[in-house]
């Protein structure tokens, strides 16, 4: 799959998720949650890395999955919010990252 199409799908499947939970997902919205998913990725990295309580604790492959989760949650909002405000992640990625940073 190409990237433009994910993020468009992307995008589709969260006004889908707005539609049905009756959540209109604007930008703003969209901000919030991603300040929520953050914490859930700092949360579930402490779990990871048994800084946690003890009754927290959980085996090291299924906090590896949990962050996995939040991280594909924070990835797919980033790329919603993008979309919102018309910005082309892909080509943002390749003038910041790949031009700059990448091997040739």
């Amino acid at each position: 799959m190409e990237f433009k199409e994910l993020q468009n799908k992307i995008t589709l499947a969260l006004a889908r998720y707005g539609s049905d939970n009756g959540i209109r997902v604007d930008d703003e919205y969209v901000l919030v949650k991603l300040f929520e998913e953050m914490g859930d990725i700092a949360k579930t990295a402490l779990i990871y890395k048994n800084k946690c309580e003890n009754r927290k604790m959980i085996p090291r492959d299924e906090a590896k999955k949990m962050i996995a989760v939040e991280i594909a949650d924070t990835v797919g909002l980033l790329l919603a919010f993008a979309s919102q405000l018309n910005i082309d992640v892909e080509e943002e990625i390749k003038d910041k990252w790949l031009s700059k940073y990448a091997e040739a």
